[in-house]
């Protein structure tokens, strides 16, 4: 079971109307799909209003706990710009770029930390990125089963060869995002380890990493946690012998 932030940072009625009718939307054409490995059909518009809208309470819960002024002064900024977008679905292109990716297993590669499978088919998070060198500032939404980067400008300039064709969300758009920006885990390659890094040091905090649910693996073998679990003993394995640095 999963939830995401819960701040009391919206009225009654945007909350558990508004709010609450984006989502139970989003979660039938995206969110169900994807766990089922399908398709998530992206790009109705309260789908996309559901995602600026997590961003934004997101942004706003930053600004409430932030310490660092530099971190404060681009939150505020991606506050208001995602504000804007609500009202106005017309900015994205514009003003503002999303670009959504699919999860897909990750045991065939050098340089993930293994338990990034775990982390993107489970995690919930959401962290604000500066801009660096050609590249705009960033907002980096985890969601389970993916991952969402709004921008404040266009991919497509970066030339990025991590990110060779950025493909970005927009109403009514014919884009089949399962096959769109599959690359985005190799272009956020030092965002994703720093990400399994720090939900790893949580869950060592916490006393519960390599804890062994034994009775419940058993009878539940398909769960994510440890399907999960799986996938990253296949990266760890590939990558000692296929990886010399990591060997």
């Amino acid at each position: 079971m999963q939830d995401g932030l819960k701040g009391a940072y919206l009225c009654q009625q945007c909350d558990n109307v508004v709010f609450s009718g984006w989502e139970n939307d989003f979660k039938k054409v995206v969110f169900d799909l994807v766990q089922e490995g399908k398709p998530g059909r992206w790009t109705g518009e309260n789908s996309i209003r559901f995602l600026l809208a997590v961003a934004f309470r997101y942004m706003v819960h930053f600004l409430e706990t932030s310490p660092s002024e530099a971190n404060r002064q681009r939150n505020l900024y991606f506050r208001d710009l995602l504000r804007q977008a609500l009202e106005d679905l017309t900015l994205l292109n514009l003003k503002l770029f999303l670009y959504p990716y699919q999860y897909r297993p990750i045991i065939a590669e050098c340089g993930f930390l293994p338990g990034i499978n775990h982390f993107l088919q489970l995690g919930f998070h959401c962290q604000s990125l500066a801009a660096e060198g050609n590249l705009p500032q960033a907002l980096l939404l985890y969601l389970p089963g993916m991952m969402i980067l709004f921008t404040d400008g266009d991919l497509s300039f970066s030339k990025s060869p991590n990110f060779p064709n950025p493909i970005s969300l927009v109403p009514s758009s014919g884009v089949d995002f399962s096959n769109a920006n599959l690359t985005m885990p190799q272009f956020l390659l030092r965002q994703l380890n720093q990400a399994v890094g720090q939900a790893t040091g949580h869950q060592k905090g916490m006393k519960m990493w390599k804890f062994e649910w034994q009775q419940d693996k058993i009878e539940h073998p398909s769960k994510k946690v440890y399907t999960a679990y799986v996938l990253d003993s296949e990266l760890r394995a590939w990558q000692k012998e296929n990886c010399p640095q990591q060997s």
